[in-house]
């Protein structure tokens, strides 16, 4: 994987859990992506990485996760998570390992691991487990991740393009 900027689906195939790999199917099959230049967006799937995700970012100059959370909200909200909330957030980013998405961003940190540009883009799921399939809530908010994390690259590169007016705008 050695595209500039990477779109990583988090998740398992459970439950609300797969809201990260739906999202990356969605955005794959999007007008969007087909139109970005070769080599300069790949949108992946990911089975609970763990550690494994540092060097699965390395090299990308950009890296957008989504992933589903259990932090109390009600089930669909979406959320552009920052790195240091994590820190001291009692919020659970789903995982079925005990190694999860929040202790290995902090690792990254840590350890200077992470790329320049990261955004955290998250789903509260409501049946983050379960063999069931998706929830109504999660489902129904699909289409606006998707659309928030095609906005979220467009801005990213137009700054990195200097078509942004010389400002960063944020999520």
């Amino acid at each position: 994987m050695s595209a500039p900027v990477r779109i990583l689906g988090i998740g398992s195939p459970f439950g609300d859990d797969r809201t990260g790999w739906l999202a990356v199917d969605c955005i794959r099959a999007s007008t969007w992506y087909r139109a970005q230049a070769p080599g300069t967006i790949s949108a992946e799937r990911f089975d609970r990485p763990g550690p494994a995700l540092l060097s699965i970012m390395d090299g990308a100059s950009h890296a957008v996760l989504i992933d589903t959370m259990q932090s109390g909200a009600p089930p669909g909200t979406l959320r552009h998570v920052e790195l240091d909330e994590l820190a001291l957030s009692d919020s659970n980013f789903a995982s079925g390992h005990s190694f999860g998405l929040a202790d290995t961003l902090l690792l990254g940190r840590a350890l200077a691991l992470l790329p320049p540009r990261l955004t955290l883009l998250a789903v509260e799921a409501g049946r983050a487990g379960s063999d069931d399939g998706l929830s109504c809530e999660v489902r129904a908010a699909l289409p606006a991740l998707v659309q928030c994390v095609e906005a979220c690259v467009t801005r990213e590169t137009q700054r990195i393009e200097g078509r942004d007016g010389g400002y960063r705008v944020g999520l």
